[in-house]
């Protein structure tokens, strides 16, 4: 029981990180798009998109490892912060911002 209530707390913890990071990466991306053209601005958002269908595939993934056990949200989650902190280090102008 308490591990538990030991996981739970982790968890919530996490998704406080997970939407500061967020936030960040949000107020990132409107800055770098607002100084795009038009067709720049549709393809970062497709880019963007498939970023977040990466994201998600690649911690679905790591967590399945885990699956039935009380670690995988864990896993899905840190995965989750891991990958959003690295894309709000990322550097727009050399396009790294672009890229999973």
């Amino acid at each position: 029981k308490a591990a538990e209530v030991a996981i739970a707390g982790l968890l919530e913890e996490m998704k406080f990180l997970n939407n500061e990071e967020t936030k960040k990466i949000n107020k990132l991306y409107n800055e770098y798009r607002n100084s795009l053209e038009e067709q720049q601005k549709k393809d970062l958002k497709e880019v963007q998109l498939l970023w977040i269908r990466y994201k998600d595939k690649k911690c679905g993934f790591e967590s399945s490892l885990y699956s039935g056990g009380s670690v995988a949200p864990l896993i899905y989650s840190e995965c989750q912060k891991n990958e959003t902190i690295k894309k709000d280090n990322a550097d727009p102008s050399k396009c790294d911002f672009c890229n999973p």
